[in-house]
C-alpha cells in the first residue's frame, strides 16, 4: 500500500517464510488458474536461488485480478480492503461442513464485508457471536445478541427472522444489536472462544499462512485475545478464513525474515471457499504463539487505537516493575555477599520481603 496510512500495523506482526524447494511466479494470466486444485503454476529460477516477494506484491494481484475479472462484489474497488466476493454466501453455508464450527458455542468473527454471512448464519445456529468494534476505539468487541421478547417485533420490521439476522450482521446493525465488550468484560464473560473466522487476501494452502489487507487487525486481535484475554488457545482454538477460490496459492512465497516474528502470525486451520473446504495439516510440533511484538508498534499505532495505547502503558509499567525488582534483589544478594561477618548489618532492611515483591507484582 501507498500513503501515510497504509502501512499502519502491517509491520506489527508476522509474515512467514513458505519452506519450499521451487519458486513460483504468477503471471496475470496464470493468476487466473489459482485455486483450490493443483494447477499447473510457472516456475522460475535464478541461479538456483530461491526469490521471495513482498506482501504487497500477493495482495496487487489478487486485487487486480477479482476487479479485472468480476469476481470482486460490493464494495468496489475491492484495493486496501478485505475482498468481498462474487460467492460469499456460498462459503459461509460450507463451514456446515467442518465439525468444529457446528459444535462451537462462542465465534469470533471478522467484520468485513466478505464475512457479513458468516456472520448471519452464526445466529441463525444460535452461536455467540463476537465481532470487533471498528479500529476498537471503544470496546474491544460486540456480542451480537437480539433480545428474544423483541424478536416478533423486528421481524415485522425486517421482513423475516433472516432479514433480521441480515441486518443485524451489519455494521449499522452491529451498533444497534451489539454489546461492547471491553477486555476485562471479556476475560470474566467469555471463557473460551470455540471458532475464529477471519477475512484474507490471499492464502497459503499448504502452511496455513495469510495476508490481510496489511493493517495488521486480525492478527492484533488474536494476539489480544490470547495474551491479555486469555480465551483463545493457539492450539485448540479453529481458524478458519472464507475467500474465492483465485485467492487460494499454493505457497505464498514471502520476504524471510527471523524465526521468533513467524512464531507470532495468524495461521489457518481451514480455507473454505464456494467450492471446496481445505484442512490445513499442520506441525504437530510447531509450537506457535499469538502476541504482540512491543518493539515493532509505532507511536501512530497507539495513538490511533486506545485499547493498543492501554495495552502499551501497562506493559511498559510491567516492564519498569520487573526491572527495578530484579536490581533490587541483585543489591540484596551483593550485599549479602560482601557484608563483614562482625558487623550487625541487617541487609533485609534495604530490600522488601519476597512476599512483598510478588504484591507489587500482581498488582499490574
Amino acid at each position: 500500500m501507498k500513503g501515510k496510512h497504509t502501512k499502519l500495523f502491517a509491520a506489527m506482526f508476522i509474515q512467514r517464510k513458505c519452506h519450499t524447494s521451487h519458486v513460483k511466479t504468477f503471471s496475470k494470466k496464470a493468476l487466473g488458474n489459482i485455486s483450490l486444485e493443483k494447477k499447473s503454476v510457472t516456475t522460475h529460477s535464478l541461479d538456483n536461488e530461491e526469490k521471495y516477494f513482498t506482501k504487497e506484491h500477493y495482495r496487487q494481484k489478487v486485487w487486480s485480478h477479482m476487479e479485472h475479472n468480476n469476481i470482486a462484489a460490493f464494495p468496489r474497488p475491492v484495493f486496501h480492503r478485505i475482498p468481498n466476493f462474487v460467492g460469499s454466501k456460498k462459503a459461509a453455508q460450507n463451514l456446515l461442513k467442518i465439525s468444529e464450527f457446528v459444535e462451537a458455542k462462542i465465534v469470533k468473527c471478522g467484520p468485513d464485508k466478505a464475512q457479513q454471512y458468516v456472520r448471519v448464519l452464526c445466529l441463525q445456529q444460535n452461536k455467540k457471536l463476537l465481532v470487533p468494534c471498528p479500529q476498537m476505539r471503544h470496546g474491544l468487541f460486540y456480542m451480537i445478541e437480539i433480545p428474544q421478547s423483541r424478536v416478533k417485533e423486528y421481524m415485522s420490521k425486517y421482513g423475516s427472522l433472516d432479514g433480521l439476522y441480515e441486518y443485524a450482521s451489519t455494521q449499522k446493525g452491529m451498533n444497534e444489536f451489539g454489546k461492547e465488550l471491553s477486555i476485562k468484560d471479556m476475560q470474566t464473560q467469555i471463557k473460551k472462544i470455540d471458532v475464529c473466522i477471519v477475512g484474507s487476501v490471499a492464502v497459503d494452502k499448504n502452511n496455513g499462512n495469510r495476508i490481510g489487507k496489511g493493517k495488521g487487525y486480525a492478527d492484533m486481535e488474536l494476539a489480544i485475545l490470547s495474551e491479555y484475554c486469555q480465551c483463545i488457545d493457539p492450539k485448540s482454538t479453529c481458524v478458519i478464513t472464507t475467500v474465492h477460490d483465485c485467492q487460494v496459492f499454493d505457497c505464498l512465497n514471502i520476504q524471510p525474515i527471523d524465526k521468533q516474528q513467524q512464531q507470532q502470525g495468524l495461521r489457518l486451520d481451514y480455507i473454505v471457499t464456494p467450492t471446496k473446504v481445505i484442512r490445513i495439516n499442520k506441525d504437530k510440533n510447531d509450537k506457535h504463539i499469538y502476541s504482540i511484538d512491543w518493539n515493532r508498534v509505532t507511536s501512530q499505532q497507539l495513538q490511533s487505537i486506545p485499547i493498543l495505547a492501554q495495552l502499551h502503558t501497562l506493559q511498559t509499567k510491567q516492564s519498569v516493575k520487573t526491572n527495578n525488582l530484579d536490581a533490587m534483589s541483585k543489591t540484596q544478594i551483593y550485599t549479602n555477599s560482601n557484608i563483614d561477618n562482625k558487623t550487625n548489618v541487617d541487609t533485609q532492611r534495604w530490600v522488601p520481603k519476597n512476599s512483598i515483591l510478588k504484591k507489587q507484582v500482581d498488582r499490574w
